[in-house]
């Protein structure tokens, strides 16, 4: 608790916080590195289209591009929604709220949760 009374312990909490945050998911920016390549393929069959480039594998692997950029976006979305990020704010209003906590009280002890969107990011910080 004497943590969250001291300004500059509290900064750096929020500090490794939000660089734990950023680091934890290696996914997301794998899938949106193939997204970006997908997309470029599909343009790039569209241009072969466009000059006059119109096969049965041309349609095929437009139509495979186009699905594997469907897939990516699916995959993108879920796991943004299974790990939503949390706020510099959110964080800072979360640990002030414990300044005024009598930990004396067993109902202010019971107000000790920790939210489940903060719960694996507060579990690997080290001191």
């Amino acid at each position: 608790m004497q943590l969250v009374r001291d300004d500059a312990a509290m900064e750096s909490i929020i500090a490794k916080v939000m660089e734990l945050q950023n680091k934890e998911n290696t996914n997301i920016p794998l899938y949106e590195k193939q997204l970006r390549d997908a997309e470029s393929g599909i343009q790039n069959m569209l241009n072969a289209i466009q000059a006059g480039i119109l096969t049965s594998s041309t349609k095929e692997r437009l139509e495979q591009l186009e699905e594997t950029k469907r897939e990516l976006e699916a995959r993108i979305a879920e796991e943004k929604l299974a790990k939503p990020k949390v706020t510099e704010e959110f964080i800072r209003f979360w640990l002030l709220r414990f300044r005024k906590l009598d930990m004396s009280l067993k109902d202010q002890r019971q107000a000790l949760w920790i939210p489940s969107s903060m719960r694996f990011t507060c579990m690997t910080i080290r001191f």
